[in-house]
């Protein structure tokens, strides 16, 4: 009885004194521990166990210290009853040893708790952190794994595991696979935002390692969803996107990280070089602050710097170094070609700005590339490759009729069919149909085997909802060239919109023959069998497969969940709809159909005003007297059901 009372007194005092024990038992042990023996066994000598252990631990003598382990030690022995149910006292021994240094020890109990107990972690993690000191990573990597076989959901020690590959062991195949459970897990069991979000920024850095940078972008971008505020997610969302040459994000991230935090030169010089490109004063401030810095990026910097106050000759010799590294980099081409316009060398200013512009196109900074574009043209005009580009940038940019001036003034020059069929194709765009076809029929006059004039003949038909006329240019578009994905595509619609739907999918099949990664095809072949209610097995095949090759298409997405919806599974339908409406309006591109399907789906869940309200966005959209009945016929039933 006196040591299961003493046991609590040990056990009240170390749960209420910060750091585990009061200073005050360093010197001496508790009440009725004289009486206590080494040899005491069960929960008395546990309890001094522990007493000796926290006293040694709170000692600043190491003499004191190593006694104290020592006794702690004796003790815990002492209370060993080998009857299968001595795992938590393994675990101090093996703790004590830890602390003694004496690692080979510290391991053997460390194991005897584990096969005691084989879901605690304390006994991994002690020999987990023995290998890291001993420079044992594998055996190191082997502990955590052993002990997620046998915790299979543990969060954090899988995060542990992951790190671990990565930063140690360089294994990125593991470090990929292990952060890819902790998100697989995340998908069927609530996980804290601070691993899923973690999680991903690793995905992103072993993504960039394997030289996959779009993959990577995509990782650090859910990250950045998870928490908005991130700086590390924020950092690299900047930098990968400059390297992408997607430069309205790189702005917007770097912006966004700068508002938190203005000390970071690398992304002082992201929103340097993107300010310069747009001709904004504002560059020479971020240019100032990373002027100095010892790198390519600082040179190039300087450059830009010198060139907007006016110091050209040392300009001129910094861009050149620059370019001599990284040929590419666009703000060096804009300040060299405005240093030889202020020096009247015309010939030199044409070519950066040429090479400005076209650089410009890449990165998809349209606006910015038709402004150095025209200053190319303005130099030498009617150049064939300045006219192309100034049309392909233009047609970018929204710019339709711009675009076909430009490309009438190369065709006017080179006479290519292939140009003049894109300009037909464009006027089909503004709904100039009479427009578009005079083009198509000329080159088919000129050349009758051409199948790119058949079939942009028959897609504009499909556009002005000529599906007989579309059908008979398309075939003949098949007919003289049979692997032409887009061409059975086409087709496949024209049927579908003819009522012949074992037509349609016959030529779905087809498209997908002769392009196995035509996500479209995959996606318009799956949602004719949900929509039609059949093969709903195979339909799942198949729009999953679309998925898989354009993740997060929001029509894809509307077609998973109207399969859903056609299963019956309105919950997992209406999660998929609503994914896809956000996607779709993210992107500017509402779709009446999606609203369509979302407001079926609610009136399925006997969510009626939420029903209707979809259908109301429908109509909206696109008048659809389909839609505009259901909205009727639901208004009259709510308000029969109200009187």
């Amino acid at each position: 009885m006196k040591g299961i009372v003493t046991a609590c007194i040990i056990a009240l005092s170390l749960a209420v004194v910060p750091g585990g024990v009061d200073t005050r038992l360093r010197a001496q042990e508790p009440e009725g521990a004289a009486a206590a023996h080494p040899s005491d066994s069960g929960w008395s000598g546990y309890s001094y166990g522990l007493f000796h252990k926290y006293a040694a631990l709170q000692s600043d003598s190491a003499e004191e210290r190593l006694r104290g382990l020592d006794r702690a030690i004796e003790y815990f022995k002492g209370a060993l009853t080998g009857d299968g149910s001595d795992g938590r006292v393994y675990d101090q021994l093996s703790e004590c040893y830890y602390h003694k240094e004496d690692f080979d020890r510290a391991v053997e109990y460390a194991r005897k708790a584990i096969g005691q107990n084989s879901r605690r972690y304390q006994p991994y993690l002690r020999i987990y952190r023995i290998c890291l000191a001993r420079g044992e990573y594998q055996k190191a990597a082997e502990t955590l794994e052993e002990y997620c076989a046998s915790s299979p959901n543990s969060v954090p020690v899988k995060y542990e595991l992951g790190e671990h590959y990565f930063n140690r062991m360089k294994d990125m195949k593991k470090a990929r696979q292990t952060f890819g459970d902790i998100i697989e897990l995340s998908q069927r069991r609530p996980v804290s935002d601070y691993y899923r979000k973690n999680a991903y920024i690793y995905l992103g850095f072993v993504a960039y390692r394997e030289m996959k940078v779009r993959r990577s972008l995509r990782y650090f971008r859910r990250a950045h969803r998870i928490d908005r505020g991130d700086l590390e997610a924020l950092f690299f969302l900047s930098q990968v996107s400059m390297l992408l040459n997607e430069v309205g994000d790189a702005e917007k991230y770097a912006a966004m990280y700068l508002e938190r935090n203005d000390s970071n030169d690398q992304v002082h010089s992201v929103m340097g070089k993107i300010l310069y490109m747009k001709e904004d004063p504002r560059a020479v401030y971020h240019l100032g602050r990373v002027r100095d810095m010892q790198n390519i990026d600082g040179i190039l910097a300087a450059g830009l710097y010198c060139e907007r106050l006016g110091d050209d000759e040392r300009a001129l010799a910094l861009l050149a170094l620059a370019l001599k590294y990284q040929a590419k980099e666009i703000p060096a081409h804009l300040a060299l070609a405005r240093i030889h316009m202020k020096k009247n060398e015309t010939e030199l200013a044409f070519k950066r700005y040429l090479s400005t512009g076209v650089l410009m196109y890449s990165a998809k900074m349209y606006g910015q590339a038709v402004v150095n574009l025209e200053r190319a043209d303005a130099i030498k005009e009617n150049v064939p490759e300045v006219k192309y580009y100034l049309g392909r940038a233009c047609e970018a940019d929204g710019s339709y009729a711009a675009a076909i001036r430009h490309y009438r003034a190369v065709n006017i020059v080179q006479g290519d069919s292939s140009i003049s069929l894109h300009i037909g194709y464009l006027y089909g765009l503004l709904k100039n149909y009479d427009a578009a076809m005079k083009r198509f029929n000329d080159v088919i006059a000129r050349e009758p085997k051409n199948p790119q004039a058949y079939f942009f003949s028959g897609l504009i038909s499909i556009w002005r909802e000529r599906y007989l006329d579309a059908e008979r240019s398309l075939k003949r578009a098949v007919a003289l060239e049979r692997t032409q994905e887009p061409y059975y595509f086409y087709l496949a619609v024209a049927m579908e919109k003819t009522n012949r739907l074992g037509k349609a999918i016959d030529y779905l099949k087809q498209a997908i023959v002769h392009d196995d990664k035509s996500a479209r095809s995959y996606n318009y072949l799956g949602y004719l069998y949900a929509d039609n209610n059949m093969e709903l097995d195979r339909s799942m095949e198949l729009i999953t497969r679309a998925l898989q090759l354009d993740p997060g298409n929001g029509a894809y997405l509307d077609s998973l969940g109207w399969l859903h919806y056609r299963r019956g599974e309105y919950r997992q339908a209406l999660e998929k709809l609503l994914l896809a409406e956000r996607i779709l309006d993210r992107s500017k591109s509402p779709d009446p159909v999606v609203y369509e399907h979302i407001g079926d789906t609610y009136r399925m869940m006997r969510e009626d005003r939420r029903a209707i309200e979809y259908w109301h966005r429908s109509v909206m959209l696109e008048k659809n007297a389909m839609v505009e009945q259901k909205i009727r016929l639901l208004q009259k039933k709510r308000g029969k059901e109200r009187r």
